[in-house]
């Protein structure tokens, strides 16, 4: 059964329909650029420029999913639905209504991570209530989340990927900036490790967390799924969800959680199989067409006469070390093939002995044990830190890793 609700314009969260989920569309058109919470920019009109903390704080918001955002899109789902239900639950359990509300302006806006429990009690009550299952009404509050996120911060989630795949695929890169943000310092697990594999005309999104919240994520994130394909990118998708343990097909999950995970914690690893969705009302031409198009808006596809052969880049060696020259390349054993100058003047009275990547660097994190080819290509979506294994613990320069082949120095 989809979600029955539809047609009451809430307080909270009113952004694009997506396709059964019944969420109303604003009559408010999402502004190009959002006021900045830190100084209420919100409350005067004041354009918000983009910036690394914006950002952060958007990708933050949308992956640490806050309560107060939680309890804000739960009241708008139930409002819009039954509005004399919600009245009743907050008799119930004695609700404050200011405690269900965001700030429309974001001046002061904070980021709690506690009281989910609130939020399952009230789910598993509200939902006989309202006639449908209790995974279905996880799935509409992960679309109202997704929505509600979305109109706070249009620009800077826009700005997180050009596909859907490129979006989840990136969200790994703020892990560093979540960490040092002073909005999600009450926020005591580790961030949720996302990886994307394009599987034919399908997207697998892999998703390993810590959090221990009493969430039922599987369900939760089906919805926040859709409802991004559908606002930040105007495709209509479907998705399924499963746990890791549960694939029925012989494919293997390797748990991309590289963190350390919260003392006692166990990793949860989810994988979610996205769908465009087929059109219905056209003929076999255009419906064709139409679907390639969609699939160019969640996939990472190279443009056809885009080459892949090396061969036909115009940089050559030389000038691509000289131009990148703390960057360097190994094949599958994790030999060096290519190094830049600025490596070459460190390490070449050793080259001629070893070539071992082990041998030069130290990798800090992602935490890989053993280092091997195959795990590296499943954590390229994360940052990696190096260090020189010729220097001294004391004396060590930090490397930032954005790939395997990239490495600039952070000295």
């Amino acid at each position: 059964m989809t979600c029955p609700f539809s047609g009451h314009n809430g307080t909270n969260g009113l952004l694009h329909n997506n396709h059964d989920s019944g969420l109303a569309t604003s009559d408010s058109p999402v502004p190009d650029s959002e006021a900045d919470p830190a100084t209420g920019g919100g409350g005067n009109g004041e354009a918000k420029r983009l910036n690394l903390r914006h950002l952060t704080k958007a990708v933050g918001t949308f992956v640490l999913i806050p309560t107060n955002f939680l309890r804000a899109a739960l009241r708008s789902v139930i409002l819009r639905a039954a509005p004399d239900l919600w009245a009743t639950l907050r008799m119930e359990l004695s609700l404050s209504e200011e405690q269900f509300v965001l700030d429309p302006s974001g001046a002061g806006q904070t980021y709690d991570f506690e009281g989910v429990e609130l939020i399952a009690d009230i789910v598993r009550r509200a939902h006989g209530r309202l006639g449908i299952s209790m995974p279905e009404l996880w799935k509409c509050l992960g679309r109202e989340f997704a929505t509600l996120t979305y109109q706070a911060y249009p620009s800077a989630l826009r700005c997180v990927g050009s596909t859907v795949q490129d979006f989840f695929g990136s969200l790994d890169c703020f892990h560093g900036h979540l960490a040092k943000a002073e909005e999600f310092r009450t926020f005591r697990w580790s961030p949720p490790y996302v990886r994307c594999v394009a599987r034919g005309d399908d997207l697998d999104i892999q998703y390993a967390t810590d959090v221990d919240r009493p969430l039922d994520l599987l369900h939760f994130l089906i919805g926040v799924v859709e409802q991004v394909a559908s606002s930040v990118f105007s495709v209509q998708v479907s998705v399924d969800g499963m746990h890791g343990d549960d694939l029925k097909e012989n494919q293997v999950v390797v748990s991309n959680f590289v963190g350390a995970p919260t003392k006692g914690a166990s990793v949860l690893d989810l994988l979610f199989r996205v769908t465009v969705r087929e059109p219905t009302t056209m003929g076999a031409v255009s419906a064709a067409a139409t679907h390639k198009v969609e699939l160019a808006k969640v996939l990472n596809r190279h443009p056809e006469k885009l080459s892949q052969d090396p061969n036909d880049l115009p940089v050559k060696p030389a000038a691509f070390c000289a131009a990148f020259p703390f960057h360097f390349m190994f094949d599958r054993n994790l030999q060096l093939q290519q190094m830049g100058v600025g490596l070459l003047r460190i390490f070449s009275s050793m080259l001629a002995t070893d070539l071992s990547v082990l041998t030069y660097f130290n990798i800090i994190s992602p935490r890989l044990e053993p280092v091997t080819f195959d795990k590296i290509m499943l954590t390229m979506h994360v940052p990696f830190r190096l260090a020189l294994r010729e220097i001294q613990s004391s004396q060590q320069q930090n490397l930032q890793v954005t790939s395997p082949n990239n490495v600039y120095l952070n000295a």
